[in-house]
């Protein structure tokens, strides 16, 4: 509803003329209001960006320190395997 074609089919009287610009108006109308009542939902304003941040600080921060675990255990195994 929001375009009308390449031309190939087009309305020929001036009632058909109307009622397709009806349509295309209308169709550009819900587009719009459904575009500005989605939008919001989809954008993050300051506060939630900065928390989505924090939050993904915190989960690198997290996987960090287990991987650090891990290779400080691997290497005390290491070492001590050498040893024997």
């Amino acid at each position: 509803m929001t375009t009308i074609g390449y031309g190939d089919k087009t309305a020929k009287t001036l009632p058909s003329r109307v009622f397709v610009m009806f349509l295309v108006i209308w169709g550009n109308f819900w587009t719009s209001i459904l575009m500005s009542s989605v939008i919001p939902y989809i954008q993050f304003n300051m506060e939630e960006a900065k928390a989505f941040n924090l939050f993904e600080r915190l989960i690198i921060t997290k996987k960090l320190k287990t991987i650090n675990q891990d290779i400080i255990t691997y290497g005390i195994l290491m070492k001590n395997s050498e040893h024997k």
